[in-house]
């Protein structure tokens, strides 16, 4: 150590530095925390604090409302979905029936059938999907954090979107195999 090298300071001299110096850092410790601890309060914005809880409370009390509007919506379009679908199923099964009764080979018009009833079943499998997803993400409202909701909200979005595309794939197959193949049927 520095300060002792002098050689010709008694034991007790060194014990004096030794204390003292230990008492000045103390000291210094004591006004660094004391500063500290008086500029905590201030990292603290009571404003942001009143805005957080209010934008809480208004999700709590807003967003509940609007998924069941929202659902309530979906609901009526899945029913009008797959009724127009079921009955297309209905009424292309009837003209199997029809077909096969005049002599005509319908073996392919049978596995279309079979493949447009599991394309509808499949766009059904993804309604009850996103309607389950759109119940916890209503739960996620008041429950979770925001990341956590948002989450489960682009869960929600991806579905409706595969719900989407279940309904198109449906039209397409109508129209490009199902048509095509009543017009061979018929052809023959």
């Amino acid at each position: 150590m520095l300060i002792f090298q002098g050689g010709n300071l008694s034991e007790k001299t060194k014990m004096k530095k030794i204390i003292a110096i230990t008492a000045i850092s103390l000291a210094a410790l004591t006004v660094a925390l004391e500063k500290c601890q008086a500029l905590s309060p201030q990292l603290i914005n009571p404003a942001a604090v009143k805005a957080i809880l209010e934008y809480n409370k208004w999700r709590c009390e807003t967003i509940p409302g609007k998924f069941d509007s929202k659902k309530a919506k979906l609901d009526e379009k899945k029913e009008k979905h797959l009724n127009a679908f079921n009955n297309l199923s209905d009424k292309f099964g009837t003209l199997i029936i029809k077909l096969s009764a005049r002599g005509y080979d319908t073996a392919e018009l049978k596995e279309d059938q079979l493949i447009l009833d599991e394309k509808i079943e499949k766009m059904k499998d993804d309604y009850d999907s996103f309607s389950s997803v759109m119940k916890e993400a209503k739960e996620y409202a008041c429950k979770k954090t925001d990341a956590e909701f948002k989450t489960k909200l682009g869960e929600a979005r991806n579905l409706l979107a595969k719900i989407k595309e279940d309904a198109g794939d449906i039209k397409e197959f109508y129209k490009d195999e199902i048509r095509e193949d009543i017009k061979e049927v018929e052809k023959m």
